[in-house]
C-alpha cells in the first residue's frame, strides 16, 4: 500500500522506496518504534512482517516530528496489532509460486502473549525446472530471486506498563548463472550471487511514572549483512 502513495516510486533492484524524489537513504523505516533498514522484500511486494501481525501502515512524506531524526525523504511505519489473542491460532500460507510460511500466536497469561512467524520463498525450487525447460529453446541464463524472514514477539502489559521484546530477521538475494568460457564449475556456468539482510532484537518499554509523567524507550541491537559472490559455485 505504501508504494502506491502519491510521490512514491519503487527503486529497481532494491528493497527501499523513493519518496518525493529523495534518495532511498534519506527515508526511514520503522516497525512500531523499531528502526529497520528496509520493510519490503524484492519478491511480490511483501513486507518483512507477516500480514497476520499488522494493523496499519503510517506514511508521512514530510513535516514529521523530531523523533524521526536524520530523515529528509519520508517515514513509513508498520504498526503491529496491539490486542492480546483470545486463543491459540496457527496459519499456514502457501502463495504459489512465491513463498510458503507459517504464523502462530497464543496468549500466555492474562497479561502476556507471544507470536512467531517464518516465511521462505519457493522460487528457488520452482524456477530451475522452468528455466531448464526454457534452455532447450536457447535460453541458457538462470536468474533466481529469493527471500527469507522470521519474526518473533513476546508482550507483557498491565494498566501501568507495557514491554514488547521483538526479533526480526530478513534476507533478500539474487543468483545469476550464465554460460561462460571462464566458468569455474563443471557445468560451464559463471555464477554471481548478491544478498543483503538484517537481524534486529529490540525491547520496547513504556509506562507511567505518575499522573503527569510517562516514559517510552526502545533499546535495540541490529546486525546488517551484505554479500556478493562473483564466480563462486552456487549451492
Amino acid at each position: 500500500i505504501a508504494q502506491l502513495m502519491p510521490g512514491v516510486q519503487n527503486n529497481p533492484g532494491s528493497t527501499e522506496v523513493v519518496i518525493r524524489g529523495s534518495g532511498p537513504n534519506d527515508s526511514r523505516y520503522y516497525v512500531d518504534d523499531i528502526e529497520v533498514p528496509s520493510i519490503f522484500h524484492n519478491i511480490a511486494n511483501l513486507s518483512v512482517l507477516p500480514a497476520q501481525s499488522l494493523e496499519s501502515v503510517d506514511f508521512n512524506s514530510g513535516g514529521f516530528g523530531v523523533q524521526y531524526g536524520n530523515a529528509s525523504g519520508g517515514i513509513i511505519v508498520l504498526r503491529s496489532k496491539d490486542e492480546r489473542p483470545e486463543a491459540p491460532r496457527t496459519e499456514i500460507v502457501a502463495n504459489v509460486p512465491f513463498y510458503t510460511g507459517v504464523f502462530h500466536e497464543r496468549p500466555l497469561s492474562d497479561q502476556s502473549s507471544m507470536a512467531v512467524s517464518i516465511r521462505r520463498s519457493t522460487l528457488e525450487a520452482i524456477l530451475p525446472t522452468v528455466l531448464k525447460n526454457a534452455s532447450k529453446d536457447g535460453f541458457e541464463a538462470t536468474v533466481i530471486p529469493y527471500f527469507y524472514d522470521a519474526f518473533g514477539r513476546y508482550e507483557w502489559k498491565s494498566d501501568a506498563v507495557r514491554y514488547r521484546l521483538t526479533a526480526i530477521q530478513s534476507l533478500d538475494g539474487l543468483t545469476l548463472a550464465v554460460p561462460a568460457a571462464q566458468a569455474d564449475n563443471a557445468k560451464g556456468q559463471f555464477n554471481v550471487e548478491f544478498r543483503n539482510g538484517f537481524s534486529t532484537l529490540a525491547l520496547e518499554a513504556q509506562g507511567s511514572v505518575d499522573a503527569d509523567w510517562t516514559y517510552r524507550t526502545t533499546p535495540q541491537f541490529q546486525i546488517f549483512r551484505t554479500k556478493a559472490d562473483i564466480g563462486a559455485k552456487l549451492a
